[in-house]
């Protein structure tokens, strides 16, 4: 398999066929459009995306502030449920989940 190409432009990804895919290959090769990929920044340092985000997690907290006391508990939950000596999931072991 072919795996995904990416187009001269950020926001369209040419892609043929998924690596893993047991399909046909798509023949041409159909543009998938991304109306996130302006907001490519592998270096993290792009100020204009940074505002952005910046921006978008104001936004965020004043639409979800109220449910910060939810969110405080959930976590309390989920913390208390760990053990402070687990490294790693459970896993099963001869059908013992412990």
């Amino acid at each position: 398999p072919i795996s995904p190409t990416p187009s001269t432009t950020t926001a369209t990804t040419i892609v043929r066929q998924s690596s893993t895919s047991t399909n046909p290959l798509l023949t041409p090769p159909r543009a998938i459009p991304d109306p996130y990929g302006w907001m490519r920044d592998d270096s993290r340092s792009d100020p204009q995306i940074l505002q952005h985000l910046h921006k978008e997690n104001l936004y965020t907290e004043a639409i979800t502030g109220h449910l910060q006391t939810l969110r405080d508990e959930l976590y309390g939950e989920m913390v208390g449920s760990v053990k402070e000596t687990d490294w790693t999931v459970p896993m099963m072991i001869d059908g013992d989940g412990e």
